[in-house]
């Protein structure tokens, strides 16, 4: 398990035990955390905790994957081709 997945489990382990930090979890996640796990976030950096009931089940989507442009694409291959 590497370390985001174990930030991931202590997270949800601590929401289930205390009240209190999981009603943070709900109005201020990163400061939530940061301040739990003395752990710093990127400053563009979004976290959204939602909470599933019996009668909402919340799909996460991994993000889409990035579409680079030409020019972007001739930066990452220096100009050369691979070509045969």
């Amino acid at each position: 398990m590497n370390a985001r997945q174990q930030l991931f489990m202590s997270i949800v382990e601590k929401a289930a035990q205390d009240d209190d930090f999981r009603d943070g979890l709900l109005t201020d996640p990163k400061a939530t955390i940061s301040r739990e796990f003395n752990v710093g976030f990127a400053e563009g950096l979004r976290i959204v905790v939602h909470e599933n009931d019996a009668d909402t089940v919340h799909l996460p989507l991994p993000a889409k994957p990035q579409v680079l442009a030409e020019g972007q694409l001739d930066q990452i291959a220096g100009g050369l081709c691979a070509c045969m």
